[in-house]
């Protein structure tokens, strides 16, 4: 597997065991290579983790995954692989789940991170496989974080730094620009709330957690959810 230095340092036991699968998974396949294809294969493969489940109620079945894996791009030649190497676009995916949980403020990486990667890369056979299994990517990803959002939080989540606030923000103004909304002039009140000396840089993560999963699941309340949530961080000013 391809040696990506630090970015792997953060995964926990559950998203390490992830990737083990994903390479047991191509070497199944005789491929040479881990595509985002084998990371769903992996994730799947995790069944206590949060993702596993989420796809599972979704109608996702293991054997079917790996059924329709292989008429998607077939078995590779029966051979001895000593390297698997990451794809480009599995890469891509990784590091976008690093930034996942960076703008989750979650201090380590798993499952869940590695599949939201995995959704925002956007592209590839497990995207293919998702869809062709009737998952809706969009709905997937808000699955996910309102179960991510939904367990108990660690001491750094609890307290959420500037940067991971602020790396919130720029998640949403994105969201905001693929679903065509215009949120900048809630999204610089909220910011301006959140860099006063006030305690309730809590409130305003969540708050902005769930901007993201109204942006993602229905575009025409999110902006109505924004105003709301401007005049509610208002109102914690003034007390």
């Amino acid at each position: 597997m391809d040696d990506m230095g630090s970015k792997f340092d953060r995964f926990n036991r559950s998203a390490r065991r992830v990737l083990t699968f994903a390479q047991e998974e191509a070497h199944l396949m005789n491929h040479d290579y881990i595509g985002t294809e084998h990371l769903l294969l992996g994730i799947e493969r995790e069944v206590n983790s949060l993702p596993s489940k989420a796809l599972r109620d979704m109608g996702a079945e293991l054997d079917k995954t790996r059924q329709m894996i292989a008429s998607i791009v077939g078995k590779g030649k029966r051979g001895q692989f000593g390297h698997v190497a990451l794809t480009p676009r599995t890469k891509r995916a990784i590091e976008l789940a690093v930034d996942e949980a960076r703008s989750l403020n979650n201090d380590t990486i798993g499952p869940e991170h590695i599949l939201l990667g995995v959704l925002r890369e956007g592209e590839g056979v497990a995207i293919d496989v998702l869809r062709s299994s009737g998952i809706d990517e969009k709905q997937l990803r808000t699955r996910i974080l309102q179960a991510i959002n939904a367990r108990p939080m660690s001491s750094a989540e609890a307290h959420p730094g500037i940067a991971a606030l602020t790396s919130l923000v720029n998640q949403s103004l994105l969201l905001s620009e693929v679903m065509k909304i215009d949120i900048t002039g809630a999204l610089h009140v909220v910011a301006e709330e959140m860099h006063d000396e006030r305690p309730n840089r809590l409130v305003v993560k969540s708050l902005l957690l769930a901007i993201q999963s109204e942006l993602i699941d229905a575009a025409d309340i999110a902006e109505a959810a924004l105003n709301s949530i401007v005049q509610l961080l208002r109102s914690i000013g003034q007390h």
